[in-house]
């Protein structure tokens, strides 16, 4: 079950696929502008996403307390 399979030129095809695992591995990925450029917008626009939720909830907070403030009621039209 050990066997190597050859190839026509008499090199291993299994120290071709070692080598080519090596090659392609989890380090390669780095090399890849455009999944970095992906990668870093997405943590980027989820960065800012916190901030822009939160001030969104802030300004809806004090429109809540200027409108109490300015007379009107809760609950009338």
């Amino acid at each position: 079950m050990d066997e190597v399979a050859v190839a026509a030129d008499g090199h291993a095809i299994a120290a071709h696929a070692a080598l080519v695992s090596s090659t392609y591995g989890a380090a390669s990925m780095f090399t890849n502008k455009p999944l970095v450029t992906a990668f870093l917008s997405f943590v980027v626009a989820q960065f800012l996403k916190l901030f822009t939720t939160w001030y969104v909830a802030l300004l809806a907070a004090a429109q809540f307390v200027g409108s109490l403030a300015s007379g009107q009621r809760l609950g009338t039209l």
